[in-house]
């Protein structure tokens, strides 16, 4: 339970909106993988750099989650139209 609490925390003392993960499996270092409302989407384009695309486009989906009414909205990293990097909302 104490490692479930620290994971949601970012640098100040801030708790994570977003985790970030990757469709295609790479690996990001800790500090990419959570980010707050704010710095989303800067996180994703540095995540893109970081793996070699400088040329990214960033994107929010909305989707509602199977079997249920919520309302979900995502921030995608594009590169030529391919999903590279996702951040999703954590449900609290």
């Amino acid at each position: 339970m104490i490692a479930d609490a620290r994971r949601g925390r970012l640098r100040r003392g801030r708790m994570a909106d977003y985790d970030i993960g990757s469709p295609g499996h790479h690996a990001l270092p800790r500090e990419l993988e959570e980010a707050s409302e704010g710095d989303v989407e800067d996180v994703l384009r540095r995540g893109a750099a970081m793996l070699g695309y400088a040329d990214v486009t960033v994107e929010r989906v909305t989707s509602v989650l199977g079997g249920s009414c919520i309302v979900c909205t995502d921030v995608v990293a594009y590169v030529d139209g391919v999903p590279l990097l996702v951040a999703r909302p954590r449900l609290y």
